[in-house]
C-alpha cells in the first residue's frame, strides 16, 4: 500500500472518488504546513522544509502550473517532482478575454451606473478586433489565449524560448526581441514561467515602451 499525502484543498466529492483506489493507497490529509510523516507521495505543495525531512517521500505532484517554489533551489535531490500544466489553459484564457472586455467596454463603470438606477453613456468603448496582442509565453495558457483572441480579430505576437512558430500565432520571437515588440502592442500578456530568466522581465524602462493606452493583463 501507498502513503498518499494530500495538502492540496480537496472537497468531499474528491475525497469519495478517492475510495476507488483504496486497495492501493492509504489516504491521510492536511496543509501546506503539515508533516509529511511517512507519505511516499504528495498531491499538494507542501513546504520545502517539510520535503527535506521526509524521509519516504519518493514523489511531488503539484496542483499548481508554476513550480518555482521548488525550481529556486532547496529542493532535495532524489525526488520526482510534476506540475499541473496543461490544466489551466481554457480557464486562464477566459479570464484574459474576460478582462479586456471588462476594460474595453467599461463595464465596471456601467456596473456601478445600473446599481445607481443611472442611465448614462460611459464614453467611447474599444473593440478586440483589429488589435495587436504580445503574448509572452506560448505553452499551454500563451496558446490558448491567443487561440481565443483570433476569433476576435487579433493579430497574434508571441514570445517564447525558441521562437519557432506556433499556432494561432502571426510571428514569434525570443525574449532578446521585447523591446523591440513592446511599442507595437495594443495588448501585453504575461504567460511566462517565474523563472531567474522572467523575474521582473517588464520593469519600469520597458513599461515606458509600452503605448499610452496599451492593456497589460498578467
Amino acid at each position: 500500500m501507498t502513503e498518499v499525502l494530500i495538502t492540496a484543498p480537496c472537497s468531499d466529492e474528491i475525497k469519495l472518488r478517492l475510495e476507488e483506489f483504496k486497495n492501493s493507497c492509504i489516504f491521510s490529509f492536511g496543509d501546506r504546513k503539515s508533516d509529511i510523516g511517512s507519505a511516499e507521495v504528495v498531491i499538494g505543495e507542501p513546504r520545502t522544509e517539510r520535503i527535506r525531512e521526509a524521509k519516504n517521500l519518493k514523489f511531488v505532484q503539484m496542483t499548481w502550473a508554476g513550480a518555482d517554489i521548488y525550481t529556486r533551489g532547496g529542493f532535495p535531490q532524489g525526488i520526482k517532482i510534476a506540475n499541473a500544466s496543461g490544466a489551466f489553459g481554457p480557464v486562464i484564457a477566459e479570464y484574459v478575454i474576460g478582462a479586456i472586455l471588462c476594460v474595453y467596454r467599461r463595464f465596471p463603470e456601467y456596473v456601478e451606473n445600473q446599481k445607481a438606477c443611472i442611465w448614462r453613456d460611459a464614453g467611447a468603448e474599444r473593440t478586440i478586433e483589429g488589435k495587436t496582442a504580445l503574448v509572452l509565453g506560448t505553452g499551454d495558457v500563451g496558446s490558448n489565449i491567443a487561440k481565443r483572441l483570433s476569433a476576435f480579430g487579433t493579430k497574434n505576437i508571441g514570445i517564447c524560448r525558441s521562437g519557432e512558430p506556433a499556432q494561432y500565432f502571426d510571428e514569434m520571437y525570443t525574449l532578446s526581441n521585447i523591446d523591440a515588440l513592446l511599442p507595437r502592442a495594443d495588448l501585453v500578456i504575461g504567460c511566462l514561467p517565474n523563472t531567474k530568466e522572467t523575474g521582473h522581465i517588464l520593469n519600469y524602462d520597458r513599461l515606458c515602451l509600452m503605448k499610452s493606452d496599451a492593456l497589460f493583463i498578467n
